[in-house]
């Protein structure tokens, strides 16, 4: 279970980036011990559907990289800040639909090898996670306030 702290220069850069500056903010909004779950549930979800996908293929590749990790904090970010707006370059963003521009350029930089797709994965695991979360009861542990998620003007500090 170590292929999550494996990494190339890029893979280190954009995904060390997007772990340091989203996983904070959504420290903030959870407690360390749930960041750290989120992490786990992710980390591990795409890694044994990378073996599965991998073994149905017939090809005997390794997979590594945070990839996975970086896509599951970017779908929780866009769930926990979704009306909450983000300062991209020169303009601002809704974070629901900076996490899903993220996601599609994941998914289109994956197609000239499909089966990367399986980290892009960890966007869906990292949404579903929340999701089960609300729904099981854990609020305690998970702020869920919509008026709490701030609206609209309502600027995010993600560092």
């Amino acid at each position: 279970m170590t292929y999550p702290f494996l990494n190339g220069a890029w893979g280190l850069v954009f995904n060390g980036v997007i772990i340091v500056f989203v996983g904070s903010a959504i420290e903030r909004e959870w407690r360390t011990a749930s960041l750290l779950w989120l992490w786990l549930a992710v980390t591990v979800g795409c890694g044994v559907l990378w073996v599965l996908v991998n073994l149905i293929l017939g090809r005997p590749t390794v997979g590594f990289g945070a990839g996975a990790g970086a896509f599951g904090f970017i779908a929780v970010m866009g769930v926990l800040f979704r009306g909450r707006r983000f300062l991209v370059f020169v303009t601002t963003i809704e974070g629901q639909h900076l996490a899903l521009g993220l996601i599609a350029i994941g998914i289109i930089l994956s197609l000239p090898a499909p089966v990367n797709l399986v980290w892009v994965v960890g966007a869906l695991i990292g949404y579903l996670y929340v999701k089960a979360r609300w729904s099981l009861g854990a609020r305690g542990s998970i702020r869920h306030n919509p008026r709490q998620s701030g609206g609209r003007g309502q600027f995010v500090d993600v560092d």
